[in-house]
């Protein structure tokens, strides 16, 4: 994809300059001087140097923006990566918060981390909600 820019910015350049030199090669005909000498030597000499130049600094501007697109979606991805990773910690935070506030509920209530009638693990469910065994006292 870069490479197919970079040539077709070198063929609409080269297409300028191949212009360029046709006209400028006309236009000093008209006055007298020919395809062969030293001035339009000169004039062809400049017109490829500045085509050289403008073929250069563009492949170089085409390479540089498509490196500064790539590096900055690889930086919008670490950083999606980021908040997601920071997102699933603050669930992780409440999901323990939340978990402290019922063992401070059932130290209060009927029921134990320990005994028949556990709140984690694989015990059986208990019968009735965490909160109607505490309203109910």
């Amino acid at each position: 994809m870069i490479d197919q820019q970079v040539n077709a910015m070198r063929a609409q350049n080269d297409a300028r300059n191949a212009t360029d030199i046709r006209n400028t090669t006309e236009q000093i005909a008209g006055r007298g001087f020919t395809q062969n000498s030293p001035l339009m030597a000169a004039l062809t000499a400049r017109y490829n140097v500045a085509n050289t130049m403008a073929n250069t600094g563009g492949e170089r501007d085409i390479r540089m923006n498509a490196a500064q697109m790539n590096a900055e979606h690889l930086l919008r991805g670490q950083l999606a990566q980021e908040q997601q990773f920071a997102t699933r910690q603050q669930e992780e935070i409440s999901r323990q918060a939340a978990r402290n506030h019922l063992l401070q509920v059932e130290g209060h209530g009927k029921f134990t981390l320990f005994g028949p009638k556990r709140l984690f693990g694989v015990a059986a469910p208990f019968s009735g909600g965490l909160l109607q065994q505490n309203l109910s006292q």
